[in-house]
Formats: structure tokens, sequence, C-alpha cells
């Protein structure tokens, strides 16, 4: 696809380059998460909370599961989708397509930061799969949308 000829086009490609993060995260709950504990999200073994205790002050949990290799290869992906993305939507504004995000991002001058945070809270909205993922991601079944995000 050489532009996008519709805004929903382009939301679907930045989803797509947001499942990528989503994917990364996922690996690294996993590996957070190692102990396969029947009621995870629902209660806190003493070996979860001893290992809590250990982390350093603010340090977040996924942190110390890093892969550098696996970071590497997401980063090299997410970043050559973006430029894809950005070409696409180059070309859409020279064939004289409003693409309804660049507008926002544009009036508000929005960081890519701020695009991709609109469009993880938007995700669930358009796919409920997205509902499933940040309850996993949060350790709890009721935590459906992104941390603030209450239906």
């Amino acid at each position: 696809m050489e532009y996008y000829t519709t805004s929903l086009q382009h939301i679907q490609a930045e989803i797509e380059r947001i499942d990528l993060i989503i994917k990364r995260q996922v690996q690294l709950t996993r590996e957070v998460q190692k102990s396969n504990c029947e009621f995870q999200g629902l209660s806190n073994s003493e070996q979860e909370i001893d290992a809590l205790l250990k982390l350093l002050i603010c340090l977040p949990l996924w942190a110390s599961a890093l892969s550098p290799s696996f970071y590497t290869k997401v980063r090299i992906a997410f970043d050559r989708m973006a430029v894809d993305i950005g070409k696409c939507k180059t070309e859409s504004t020279i064939q004289g397509i409003t693409l309804c995000l660049n507008e926002p991002a544009r009036l508000f001058h929005l960081t890519p930061f701020d695009v991709d945070t609109i469009l993880i809270c938007l995700a669930p909205t358009l796919d409920m799969r997205y509902e499933r993922l940040y309850a996993y991601f949060q350790d709890h079944l009721t935590k459906k949308r992104p941390i603030g995000l209450r239906r």
C-alpha cells in the first residue's frame, strides 16, 4: 500500500504497530509471572512478596526481565513499521486525504508518545481482545482498560 485511502486503514496500521508493544509486554509479563498460581491476579504468594521486596525502589517488574536481544528485535520491527506508516501518511496527505488521527496530533502538537497513548486507550474500543490483554498485564480480571481508564 502506497498510501491510506481511509482513516480506518491508517488506524489499523497504527494499532498493528501498537501490537508489537503489546506482544513485547506479554513476553515480559510472562517472565515476571513465572509462578503458575491457581489464584493469579487474586492473591499474592509469600514468594512473590519476598521477590517484590528484593527489587529496587521504583524499578518496574518488567525491567528485571528484559532480554536485550528480544527488545532489539522488537525495536527494529517497531521502527520499521513507524517509517512505513509515516510514508503512507505523507502520501495520503499529498493525495488530499485527511486522516482523522493526524488532525488532533497536528492541532495539539502531540508527540509520537502521545499518539501511541491514544491508540493504546482506543484499542479496547476497536477490538475487545485488548480488554483481556490489559487485564492480564494488570494481573486483575476486572481491570480491562489501561490503568486509570474505566468504563
